[in-house]
């Protein structure tokens, strides 16, 4: 009999529901490639080492602009901020005068569509032309939370405002006593901004307004009227422009937070209830620092949330579900460009750079730990004869020789009381049959299932079949 799983991660621990897990898998529609299957499971990328940066701590925020500055990466990782060519040259941005960088979380870079960059880090706002680094300060009170840049001008969001203010044109270092606007629709602090399609989109906590430019020297940004809603976002790196649509973490003045997909001026929740259960249960800190980052893969666009504390939800766009990223290492996703050819992933742990790419099994030597759960549900008490996976097979390599997967089940659908060993097969060893047999007596509602895979392989898994007459 074949059994489907669930092709995404489902857990909800306040009702005491059984765990769907995807760990550091993600599905993909089996017709791909086989017309009896509705999905196939792949791993996620694993993290070849790319640079190890002097001094600072944990990458704090990394941006680079095609044609700008060379289209150099820049890294801030505690109070440095480093400049990395395509010759994976690594030169110190050193600060001629200013406030000291300060090693807290709070930082974002924007670059202009000529060689200007900026930078806010611990509320203090920062601009570089290629030669110099320097402190704006646009007014002593104020205190900023994130930059962006539109139409020759960046724009500047404060702490604890409603307003934002703006730069001349081409100019990073001038604001004008006057270059500032205030959110309109509603007197609610400003949490975040970005840009999409020529369009300014602002964040309060619970109201997000949409401005155009006008092209006026004086008032160079105005609000779209009747282009509101009422949601707000949880923190000021909790919303990302990904392949030209806006994804975030939303909330409103009733409560609860949401994923969000915007679709024109329409927000359309993405999130599934066990998703919104695991951001409902951050703290109010930890929610702020929420982040999300994306990248694409073989034809995937996955966006990515990563939650202090858990680790990163990331949804499939081609799919519509979601999946779970952990790191045993503490190399967790929050911080990823496509530079110079290739995804660089900044750790959240030290000041470390790596690759991204599917062809790496672990993440730089750490273990991966890769889950994934199948119910199988029974209306009486039945043996259960037989379990048998439907994987790739002689996966062996280099790194493991015989790879072999973990198997465990629960029948309280709470628990894993039971577990076996299945192998995988060494290298072209094709014939190789992933399976195990009297596994005891099922009973209702049903059986609980875990697969867990840790060996540095490839893996795919197309299905788990069981009570099968002939294996």
């Amino acid at each position: 009999m074949y059994v489907s799983f669930g092709p995404g991660f489902y857990d909800r621990p306040d009702y005491q529901t059984p765990e769907r897990e995807l760990v550091n898998l993600f599905a993909e529609p089996a017709n791909r490639y086989r017309d009896d299957r509705a999905f196939v499971l792949l791993p996620t990328p694993g993290l070849d080492a790319y640079q190890t940066l002097t001094g600072g701590s944990d990458i704090r925020v990394m941006g680079h602009q095609q044609g700008v500055l060379g289209g150099d990466l820049f890294v801030l990782h505690g109070t440095r901020l480093d400049r990395i060519n395509t010759s994976n040259v690594v030169t110190q941005v050193t600060l001629d005068s200013g406030t000291a960088l300060a090693d807290t979380d709070e930082a974002s870079l924007a670059f202009s569509n000529i060689d200007e960059m900026a930078l806010t880090s611990n509320g203090r706002y920062y601009t570089y032309d290629g030669t110099t680094f320097d402190e704006v300060v646009v007014d002593a009170s104020l205190t900023f939370e994130t930059v962006v840049y539109l139409d020759g001008r960046f724009v500047l969001i404060p702490t604890n405002a409603d307003t934002f203010y703006w730069s001349d044109v081409l100019d990073v270092d001038t604001v004008g006593a006057l270059s500032f606007a205030t959110a309109e629709r509603k007197g609610d602090d400003l949490m975040g901004a970005v840009v999409q399609n020529g369009e300014l989109i602002l964040f309060g906590k619970d109201v997000t307004e949409f401005w155009t430019s006008t092209g006026d020297a004086n008032l160079p940004f105005q609000r779209r009227t009747g282009a509101s809603i009422n949601i707000g976002l949880v923190g000021p790196r909790a919303a990302i422009n990904a392949g030209g649509s806006i994804f975030f973490v939303g909330q409103g003045t009733l409560g609860g937070n949401r994923v969000y997909a915007m679709q024109g001026y329409q927000p359309n929740p993405i999130s599934t209830p066990a998703i919104e259960e695991a951001i409902q249960s951050l703290s109010e800190a930890n929610k702020r620092a929420i982040k999300a980052w994306s990248y694409t893969q073989d034809g995937h666009s996955f966006i990515g949330f990563f939650l202090p504390g858990v680790g990163s939800f990331v949804f499939d766009t081609a799919t519509g579900e979601w999946h779970k990223r952990t790191s045993a290492t503490g190399h967790i996703c929050q911080q990823v460009q496509f530079w110079n050819g290739e995804y660089i992933v900044g750790s959240s742990q030290a000041a470390e750079l790596f690759y991204q790419r599917k062809s790496a099994y672990d993440e730089d030597g750490g273990t991966i730990t890769r889950t994934c759960t199948v119910f199988v549900p029974s209306n009486s008490a039945v043996p259960c004869y037989n379990f048998i996976v439907d994987a790739a097979k002689g996966v062996g390599n280099g790194d493991e020789a015989a790879p072999s997967l973990t198997l465990e089940w629960s029948d309280d659908l709470v628990s894993y009381a039971n577990s076996r060993t299945l192998n995988l097969g060494a290298s072209g060893a094709n014939s190789t049959r992933i399976f195990t047999t009297r596994l005891g007596r099922m009973k209702p509602p049903g059986r609980l299932f875990k697969m867990t895979f840790t060996d540095p392989n490839l893996y795919r898994i197309d299905g788990v079949r069981i009570n099968e007459r002939d294996i």
